[in-house]
């Protein structure tokens, strides 16, 4: 007895292994007593679970879906349900199964209602008119059982007529340069949205490799140009390091640019995109049939260019191939920085994507040892 609590208790004995079993419960609690030593506490069971079979257990669903997920006040929203049971195996379609469908408003209030009754597919459909004078925002429809509602909206508002349309950066840009970023407005018949002004604004911020470093962007401009009669347009602005990176290395800034528009109907329009720009304009990356390859079928190589923003670009330049040797010939298990270059063992002219001719069977052949690693130099004209 305890605080007038009356307690049930029974004592386990241990096997040669520390062992002791009881019949699983909760709120079951315990004390460990060895010779004279006793532990000072009580201290709990892990909480356990039934995990008994359940795979004849079945349940009932219901999955609700509208034609659209924004109305105006006074359209029809359509919604189509769709009722199943199922267990851990299977799962099927219910048929005549009756439900009562509810549309509720902004504020969760019952604004109509509907019976309902699945067919031979387990599906069912229906429609409610939207009335004029509620308050707009999110609806839903729900039933009666099975746990289906679906959400949407109603609100009050217009069909685009136009839109801005930004290129996206398929150019090589360095630190300094003037970036021009071209760009149309047009509706969407393609009539360019003449005697309009675009207003933009241009912020820099770092570049970082991972996408969870989110740094402060800043402000480097902002401006008005005119439409050209076309819809046609250019925003350009001059790409400079910051003060406080002046003394750094290999710094890349990513510039986004925002344009928008506003047409003699008052609507406006806004569109976005970035361009990255560092000390360099890009990257080139050599394939060669993946990481492995066949020594005696290696015949060529091709050699890929690509911007700071990922896209695909043309360049030309010159290549040399040259075998490398180990450090330390004594060493069998050199690692990639214990090798050094060797000899030149060829050399070119490429263009980007195109195929390149190569002496890497050669290299591979030639030699009587195991001579696992070569060198590829690779000089570009305008990168």
């Amino acid at each position: 007895m305890r605080d007038g609590i009356k307690l049930h208790y029974k004592i386990l004995i241990t096997d040669k292994l520390g062992l002791a079993a009881t019949p699983s419960e909760n709120y079951l609690y315990y004390k460990v007593t060895f010779g004279n030593d006793t532990s000072l506490i009580l201290s709990p069971t892990p909480w356990t679970y039934n995990y008994s079979d359940r795979s004849n257990v079945s349940k009932s669903e219901l999955h609700l879906f509208t034609d659209r997920s924004i109305y105006r006040p006074g359209q029809a929203v359509f919604f189509k349900g769709i009722a199943c049971e199922k267990n851990t195996n299977e799962i099927w379609a219910v048929e005549n199964k009756t439900y009562v469908i509810s549309l509720r408003d902004a504020n969760n209030k019952e604004v109509a209602n509907q019976k309902v009754i699945t067919n031979s597919f387990g599906s069912f459909s229906g429609e409610f008119q939207l009335p004029q004078g509620l308050l707009n925002g999110r609806f839903t429809i729900n039933s009666d059982k099975d746990n289906g509602w679906v959400p949407f909206r109603m609100e009050e508002y217009k069909r685009p007529t136009f839109d801005i349309y930004l290129k996206e950066n398929d150019k090589t840009y360095r630190l300094g340069d003037v970036v021009t970023i071209e760009g149309n407005a047009k509706s969407f018949s393609g009539v360019g949205i003449s005697n309009s002004n675009l207003h933009y604004r241009i912020t820099r911020q770092p570049h970082f490799l991972y996408r969870w470093v989110r740094p402060t962007p800043v402000q480097v401009a902002e401006g008005v140009i005119e439409v050209g009669d076309d819809g046609g347009f250019e925003i350009s602005f001059k790409t400079e390091r910051a003060f406080e990176d002046r003394n750094q290395k290999n710094v890349t800034y990513t510039y986004v640019v925002e344009a928008w528009i506003t047409d003699t109907n008052g609507e406006t329009q806004q569109k976005q995109t970035q361009v990255n720009i560092g000390e360099i304009t890009g990257t080139l990356d050599i394939k060669i049939n993946g990481k492995k390859f066949d020594k005696d079928s290696i015949s060529s190589f091709t050699i890929s260019a690509q911007n700071l923003n990922r896209k695909q670009i043309q360049t030309t330049g010159t290549y040399e191939i040259y075998k490398m040797k180990p450090k330390n010939p004594s060493k069998f298990d050199n690692w990639g920085d214990d090798w050094i270059k060797d000899k030149k063992i060829t050399g070119g002219d490429f263009e980007t994507e195109k195929t390149t001719p190569s002496a890497l069977r050669f290299i591979f052949k030639s030699g009587n040892g195991l001579q696992p690693f070569f060198m590829v130099v690779i000089s570009v004209y305008n990168l």
